[in-house]
């Protein structure tokens, strides 16, 4: 299936660079460019739907008493694409009013006010190649994907095909569309159904799989005015909650809420919950801690790098699936990777280390959030990243065509 790729710009030789360099990757996408006059005139029409919503919808307690059909006056190049580049930076453009648009403007309309698949923003928090040593993603945003310019034409984001830099925290571009889609109509029929038990991580099929695990730090981002973080549904947090719509703002349906919250709520399971590894637990890392489910030789580098395939047909991730299968995190569509339930596979005595820590191993490589790969401890630089965990000590390669920020994370 070809995928429509969306790139705006306020540069059109830029735009056209860019474009040339996704050309050549040949993964299956046609790209077409909004450059000047015809982005502003795309995000108007993005920004009539905005007022027409507040208008119609009106009051945020009539949801049951708004119109099925969508009165949109005009189609939207943004509707059909699959996944949509932005750039932050875009004063270029020909218009008086284009001094206020930026690229994070246009991706907060776009996914509130579009059917736009996956959002990737550029050049807003960095301009060079980077590495945030944090390991926090930047949940303000409302584009799903924040990196520089240098990085959107890598082969490592769009495929599982990459060279030297990898962060492990980039998702497979090319899958992302339809695991979003499938999202989006997942949360349409639990739009009034708590989030945390939406997601699977309290009540429902498993008595709470993670406990008292879920931390302050975690929970700030489904803060409601209102309500306990357990009690929020995916309607409070779009409508009600600082990181869902602008507060005079109005979704025009269900379809809109779902898309949103699936988009932001998603985002926040990527770059918060999954990234600390004490909520959910991915592949290399929990082979780290438990060596004994790895599935090879452990002396073997292969081994380990098994465990970090993001395709579909390597479910297992390289690990007994024996041990892992009662404990793997549900529904899965949730994350772009598989994961696990820590505090459920940490009082799990079919483990062998937890059976008897006392007799574990020092694991015979460490994972790099930056390649996405294992290496020898002699090769790499220890980090401590700022997470709501107590797994904060990680690992990279430390390539030297690449910053790392803010260095002050490197361990001493």
């Amino acid at each position: 299936m070809t995928l429509s790729v969306l790139l705006c710009d306020d540069e059109m030789e830029q735009a056209q660079r860019c474009r040339k360099a996704l050309d050549e990757l040949r993964i299956g996408i046609t790209i077409k460019a909004l450059v000047g006059q015809d982005l502003l005139d795309q995000v108007e029409v993005l920004e009539q739907r905005a007022v027409q919503a507040r208008h119609v919808v009106g009051s945020v307690t009539s949801r049951a008493k708004k119109p099925k059909r969508r009165p949109w006056e005009k189609p939207c190049e943004f509707d059909a694409a699959d996944i949509v580049l932005i750039d932050y930076d875009l004063v270029g453009t020909d218009d008086t009013k284009s001094a206020s648009l930026t690229g994070e403007g246009v991706a907060y309309l776009a996914r509130c006010y579009s059917d736009v698949g996956v959002i990737v923003a550029f050049d807003q928090f960095q301009s060079t190649q980077t590495f945030d040593l944090t390991l926090r993603g930047h949940l303000e945003s409302f584009a799903d994907i924040n990196l520089t310019s240098d990085l959107i034409a890598d082969r490592g984001l769009w495929t599982e095909e990459f060279g030297a830099f990898r962060p492990w925290g980039w998702p497979i571009l090319t899958a992302e569309p339809a695991r979003y889609r499938a999202l989006a109509s997942r949360v349409v029929k639990q739009i009034d159904v708590p989030i945390l038990q939406a997601v699977g991580l309290i009540g429902s099929r498993r008595l709470n799989p993670v406990g008292d695990s879920l931390l302050r730090d975690h929970l700030d981002f489904i803060s409601h005015p209102e309500k306990e973080p357990e009690d929020v549904t995916f309607a409070d947090f779009v409508i009600s909650c600082k990181m869902g719509l602008r507060v005079k703002d109005r979704p025009w349906d269900d379809r809109a809420i779902a898309r949103i919250a699936a988009a932001r709520v998603g985002k926040w399971l990527e770059k918060v919950v999954l990234p600390g590894q004490n909520i959910l637990v991915d592949a290399p890392h929990l082979a780290m801690r438990f060596p004994s489910l790895l599935k090879g030789s452990k002396t073997s580098l292969d081994t380990w790098n098994k465990t970090t395939s993001l395709t579909p047909e390597t479910e297992d991730a390289g690990l007994k699936q024996s041990l892992t299968r009662a404990t793997r995190f549900q529904p899965s569509e949730w994350l772009s990777r598989p994961a696990w339930y820590w505090p459920l596979l940490s009082r799990s005595t079919a483990i062998k280390e937890v059976r008897d820590p006392w007799q574990s191993e020092e694991p015979a490589f460490v994972f790099c959030e930056d390649t996405s790969r294992f290496a020898s401890p002699d090769e790499v630089k220890e980090f401590v990243a700022t997470l709501p965990s107590d797994y904060v000590r990680r690992y990279v390669m430390r390539l030297p065509s690449v910053n790392y920020e803010p260095r002050a994370r490197f361990a001493l």
